[in-house]
């Protein structure tokens, strides 16, 4: 029996940013507060349907401490993104992130498709660089979204690693491998019902994501009942 991949994603890095277009005229961007969760909605409608945000899942996640940073055009919502600090946790990957001061875990970077090819991301992300003194961003990417890949590539963000959740008879694998394919580790975990406790945990420094090792910890991602995966640190788009 061979393994079966659940989930395989890109872990994104970058120091600085690259060729982000100036605001245009009409344009604003800044930390969003409650008062903008509707036209946050607004912007997640556009691109992605009805069932696409929830009003009580983004005010949950200002309540966790997470920032999301709100781009309007003209005064219309055209696109957002959000920035986890300290550590985070991806549920889809059963991976945890340790960042250091000053970096960021970017992630649900949503543009409404009137707007895209405007430079969007960019522009967010510098307000996100400059508002929450960021000097390190990491991003984690299904690798199938060759879209959002180049995207970020375009500002700045290089691929570091591609870390693949995979099944294979009672054991969980957490594969990781470098950005040209060289094994990094392979990390195995015995499957149990109900809540699994167990983690591949990372730490990000400066040159990318290093000391992976499993983690013990009965907290640690532990699912909202019915929260989607992109809303645990997942960009799906």
């Amino acid at each position: 029996m061979s393994l079966v991949t659940r989930f395989s994603a890109v872990f994104c890095v970058a120091q600085q940013l690259e060729r982000v277009r100036p605001l245009a005229p009409g344009e604003t961007v800044g930390r969003a507060t409650r008062a903008d969760v509707p036209a946050l909605l607004e912007v997640a409608r556009r691109a992605h349907g009805s069932g696409g945000r929830s009003r009580e899942t983004l005010e949950q996640r200002l309540d966790r401490g997470l920032t999301a940073h709100l781009l309007r055009q003209n005064g219309t919502p055209a696109a957002y993104l959000w920035v986890g600090r300290g550590s985070y946790s991806i549920f889809p990957l059963r991976l945890r992130l340790v960042l250091p001061p000053g970096a960021g875990y970017v992630f649900d970077e949503t543009t409404d498709p009137a707007f895209r090819r405007q430079g969007m991301l960019g522009k967010l992300l510098a307000s996100a660089w400059q508002t929450e003194g960021l000097d390190l961003g990491v991003a984690c990417i299904a690798t199938s979204n060759v879209a959002s890949l180049a995207a970020n590539g375009r500002v700045g963000f290089r691929p570091d690693c591609t870390v693949a959740l995979s099944r294979w008879l009672v054991w969980r694998v957490h594969s990781v491998r470098g950005p040209h394919g060289a094994s990094v580790g392979r990390f195995h975990s015995l499957v149990r019902p109900g809540h699994n406790p167990v983690a591949l945990q990372c730490a990000v420094h400066r040159d990318g994501l290093r000391d992976f090792r499993l983690a013990h910890d009965a907290e640690v991602l532990r699912p909202r009942p019915g929260a989607p995966d992109w809303d645990a640190g997942m960009d799906r788009q």
